[in-house]
């Protein structure tokens, strides 16, 4: 099942957060409701907003969330590739 909240950011507007039980699925910027899903804060959700505004007022520099990203195989690419040209590897 998914779940998703808004987190609404003095600093950067409303961020939408989308999780299952296993991990967070997305982040989006926005206050639109997914397609999917229910609106419920559950405890992942308010672990993530609790450590998105550590960060967003300079008191985190690194998360420790379950990262369950979705995407299609093309966006996958774009993430192998920018890390790649991040780290100066060849693909």
């Amino acid at each position: 099942m998914k779940y998703w909240d808004i987190f609404e950011s003095e600093l950067v507007g409303p961020i939408q957060i989308i999780c299952d039980e296993e991990g967070i699925l997305g982040l989006e910027f926005g206050s639109e409701a997914p397609k999917e899903g229910l609106k419920k804060s559950t405890d992942l959700i308010k672990k993530t907003v609790l450590q998105l505004n550590e960060y967003l007022i300079g008191e985190r520099t690194e998360f420790d969330l379950p990262l369950k990203p979705e995407g299609t195989a093309f966006q996958g690419m774009g993430g192998t590739l920018h890390h790649s040209l991040r780290t100066d590897k060849k693909l």
